[in-house]
């Protein structure tokens, strides 16, 4: 545990000394450059409050939507912040008018977290799934999607879908991620775009 404290206070140190709003940005940052290894025209990141991995994204992309029920204090023109709850429809319709594809779909949300392990996999797999919607409909085919899940009853059935919709998929846990924490990113490369019989091969 002392290790664990040690390891954030040392990227949030870190974060301060680089000006940027939060430790996540080194999360962020070694998923594109270690897994990813490629620059973005445009791209949708869920769950953006404050603003770590979007403030990094914008050194890798000519265009961010960031989604939150909370503002960053991001002020740049290559960035458009889309105030709403992922998964509710009005705000897939909000992001409808800004983007009609990307090349990527990043998603650092979490749950609230209660503490019974159940609902904490639901909530997390409710988040999961809202991500998957957000790519079925504006990822380009061979586009990138991350996303956070935890460790739970729920993974295997997550991988399963991820591999549904994506060529590749990979299992990453990023240096400032806690040692403790259950959180891990799903990296899916490669975006399986065709309809087949009508269906979205996610479906």
């Amino acid at each position: 545990m002392k290790r664990d404290y040690s390891e954030k206070e040392r990227f949030h140190s870190l974060a301060h000394q680089k000006g940027v709003p939060s430790r996540a940005f080194f999360k962020i940052e070694e998923i594109v450059d270690r897994v990813i290894k490629r620059k973005f025209e445009k791209v949708i990141d869920l769950g953006c409050f404050p603003g770590g991995w979007s403030s990094f994204l914008l050194n890798r992309a000519d265009f961010v939507v960031g989604v939150d029920l909370k503002d960053t204090s991001i002020n740049d023109k290559r960035f458009r912040f889309i105030m709403g709850d992922v998964r509710e429809e009005e705000t897939i319709e909000k992001i409808e008018r800004v983007v009609n594809s990307v090349d990527a779909v990043f998603s650092d949300m979490s749950p609230k977290i209660s503490g019974i392990s159940a609902t904490d996999q639901e909530r997390g797999f409710e988040l999961f799934l809202a991500f998957l919607k957000v790519a079925r409909k504006f990822l380009k085919k061979g586009g990138v999607g991350v996303v956070k899940v935890f460790y739970g009853e729920r993974f295997e059935s997550i991988l399963k879908e991820m591999r549904k919709c994506f060529k590749t998929v990979k299992v990453f846990k990023p240096s400032a991620s806690m040692r403790s924490a259950k959180e891990v990113y799903l990296v899916g490369i490669n975006f399986k775009k065709e309809v087949e019989n009508g269906l979205h091969p996610c479906n």
